[in-house]
């Protein structure tokens, strides 16, 4: 997963000291990389997604960073998105407007987008640990495509489904 934030755009370097106190240094160090992962949610500008990917958690959950929740497309996975962005449109008081693109197959759509945030401290808090997004979809497909899965079904022959498929692409059918 990958930010884009208007606070986080330069590289951060860091210097270390020596001192007498590596106690001190040591708690110094926890407590910085602690706020490290905390991020306003609205200061995010971009978040890129991947299909192979989990979300960070600070309270150990495993979820993938995308995840098709219904839709005609559903059952289909050779149609999700292998990568998704997703950008801030703006804030309406409450939260924050996602507007979320990828390139699918020109037989396949979004329907819903929810984009969802491990919130830092509590669920709804304005602070997110930072990587923990993750966006559930729709999936449709195309009146096409789900014309030739019916027919798929109801000849139940994978060989006549796809004989039938590779003819109405090379008529120029669809």
């Amino acid at each position: 997963m990958t930010f884009t934030s208007k606070k986080l755009q330069g590289q951060v370097t860091r210097k270390s000291y020596h001192t007498s106190f590596p106690v001190s240094t040591m708690l110094f160090s926890l407590v910085f990389l602690s706020l490290s992962n905390r991020i306003l949610l609205r200061d995010v500008d971009v978040i890129t997604l991947y299909h192979d990917k989990f979300a960070q958690s600070r309270k150990g959950y495993r979820l993938p960073q995308l995840k098709c929740v219904g839709g005609s497309g559903f059952k289909h996975p050779q149609y999700y998105p292998k990568v998704v962005q997703c950008y801030n449109r703006g804030f309406d008081g409450r939260d924050v407007q996602w507007e979320c693109k990828a390139e699918l197959d020109k037989s396949a759509s979004f329907g819903a987008v929810n984009v969802n945030c491990e919130g830092y401290d509590y669920p709804e808090d304005e602070y997110i640990v930072y990587g923990s997004c993750a966006v559930s979809i729709l999936m449709f497909l195309s009146p096409y495509e789900m014309y030739c899965y019916l027919l798929y079904l109801t000849i139940g022959s994978r060989k006549h489904f796809f004989n039938y498929k590779l003819w109405t692409n090379q008529s120029g059918i669809r």
